[in-house]
């Protein structure tokens, strides 16, 4: 998991590779760049997968980077499906790490130097992004990531978007005639469906309680649902009762459309008008009290409003475009050499 998409930049070179593999089916021989074959020994990092100018990818890096792969993409996915297309995502890993290595080498050649200051200020965002640094550290931990690690990630990140304004510079963003030509084209992605604002207090009740514990549970619900019936103040309640995170917030959970929440939650919820407070709804969380705070209506976004989205979106194809242009520019003059099968 070493391989940390955490900057745009980097997202970008890994959907490259999709395209890469697509145009290097034609195994290991076809895909080498040189067409040269070595012996497939190795450092002590193990054995060669494939050599970048003289830089030695090893089979151990690729298995990493496919793990990661599997990772992302089995959410949601038929295990026997996913199984299937381990010999793409193989390929597709080996890729990512050849575009990583030609862009690493097009940094160091470019002299292109990134600061501590600089890597500190992308941490602080992810850090936000997290919601604190403590979540943050969770997260790396559950990717098995150090934050060392993730510096040299975000080192490499920052030089390369560098190294991508360089190339790209005098190309300007989209022109206000392109903008409003993808507003006219694609009316269903300005369309902004009905959403409620709703807060909730949960009761956290674990799938394999027992009836007495259930039972408990739904006795201290109605006990709260009493207090608040009596005017006691919901967000107070929910900061020193409910067991959901979003306690924090006094159980705000800020807007969401239909399709975001569990069906009962959801069906609750939207029954209810601004202002209005539901009964005891159980969930396979456990018991809720929901409460809605604000309720807009399904709308057209106009295109000035929506304007600076289409412009950041235009903007970032266009870079990721320019990506495409570089790397495979990198790929056509690098020497890309193949163990021997």
């Amino acid at each position: 998991m070493r391989y940390l998409l955490v900057l745009g930049v980097l997202i970008a070179a890994v959907a490259l590779a999709a395209g890469c593999a697509k145009e290097e089916s034609g195994g290991a021989e076809s895909a080498s760049a040189s067409g040269g074959k070595v012996a497939a020994g190795g450092p002590e990092g193990g054995k060669m997968a494939v050599k970048v100018n003289g830089k030695i990818i090893t089979q151990a890096e690729v298995a990493e980077e496919e793990g990661r792969l599997m990772m992302a993409m089995g959410a949601g996915m038929d295990p026997q499906q996913l199984e299937s297309m381990k010999p793409m995502i193989r390929e597709q890993a080996t890729n990512n790490l050849i575009n990583r290595t030609l862009l690493a080498q097009a940094v160091d050649e470019e002299g292109i130097k990134v600061t501590a200051e600089d890597v500190d200020a992308r941490i602080v965002d992810l850090e936000r992004a997290a919601g604190g640094a403590e979540g943050f550290d969770s997260r790396l931990a559950a990717m098995g990531v150090t934050r060392e690690e993730l510096r040299d990630e975000i080192e490499l990140g920052v030089a390369i978007e560098r190294y991508m304004d360089a190339k790209a510079a005098g190309e300007g963003g989209p022109t206000e005639a392109e903008m409003r030509s993808f507003y006219d084209e694609n009316p269903e992605q300005f369309e902004r469906p009905e959403q409620i604002r709703a807060s909730h207090i949960l009761l956290k009740v674990e799938p394999d309680a027992t009836p007495e514990v259930k039972q408990a549970k739904y006795k201290q619900a109605e006990e709260i649902l009493s207090e608040l019936k009596a005017g006691a103040d919901f967000a107070e309640v929910a900061r020193t009762r409910s067991d959901c995170p979003s306690s924090a917030k006094g159980g705000d959970l800020g807007y969401f459309g239909r399709g975001s929440m569990v069906p009962a939650f959801e069906e609750a919820a939207f029954a209810l008008k601004p202002g209005e407070m539901s009964g005891i709804v159980e969930t396979r969380f456990g018991y809720h009290i929901i409460k809605v705070t604000d309720r807009t209506q399904a709308e057209k976004v106009s295109y000035e409003q929506a304007k600076g989205n289409i412009e950041q979106y235009l903007s970032g194809q266009g870079k990721q475009q320019a990506m495409t242009s570089v790397i495979e520019e990198l790929r056509a003059k690098a020497d890309i050499e193949y163990p021997e099968q």
